[in-house]
């Protein structure tokens, strides 16, 4: 019996002979996540250094429409981030600190489209809900200073706080399921 150990990257070393037969048992870990896949190719040696170089760098429209947005994002933060610095005003922190988490969900998730990696497991099942629903919670806290509710919507405030609240405990209890 033969162990290989710890597998990082996704990709599963074997070796068979022509001519001959092998049977491998696999022990796996899944991520608790939908997007769980097991694919077997079998790629010769000389050709692995190709396919990875095809499977992590190929373009396709969706990578492409991925990278725009995340450049436009990018954008948006250093615009935002510049009225800050100018104005002083927190709604534009608020605001650039919502388009860093929009941006780190869209760009790694372009990025780990074809990734078989352990990153991509612990992004899709966990990061990507946790950069969402931080993102949501930022964007509720610019639309409160943007819009100045403390003074001129109160009863709005109060919902967008309880809101706020509601979110952020409903993620601390999928973070206490998840782990």
């Amino acid at each position: 019996e033969e162990k290989t150990g710890s597998i990082t990257d996704g990709f599963v070393p074997l070796q068979v002979e022509a001519g001959k037969t092998h049977t491998y048992i696999l022990q796996l870990k899944f991520f608790k996540t939908g997007f769980n896949e097991i694919k077997s190719t079998l790629i010769p040696r000389e050709q692995f250094k190709f396919f990875k170089n095809e499977l992590y760098q190929s373009l396709n429209e969706k990578k492409t429409a991925g990278i725009l947005l995340s450049g436009m994002l990018l954008m948006m933060i250093l615009v935002a981030l510049l009225n800050y610095y100018i104005t002083k005003k927190a709604e534009f922190l608020y605001n650039a600190l919502y388009s860093m988490c929009m941006f780190l969900l869209i760009f790694l998730t372009n990025f780990l489209v074809m990734n078989p990696g352990w990153f991509k497991g612990i992004f899709i099942s966990y990061l990507d809900l946790l950069l969402l629903i931080t993102g949501t919670i930022l964007y509720i806290q610019f639309t409160r200073y943007f819009l100045n509710t403390k003074e001129q919507y109160p009863k709005l405030n109060k919902f967008l706080i309880l809101e706020s609240q509601v979110i952020s405990i409903l993620m601390i209890l999928y973070t206490i399921l998840h782990f």
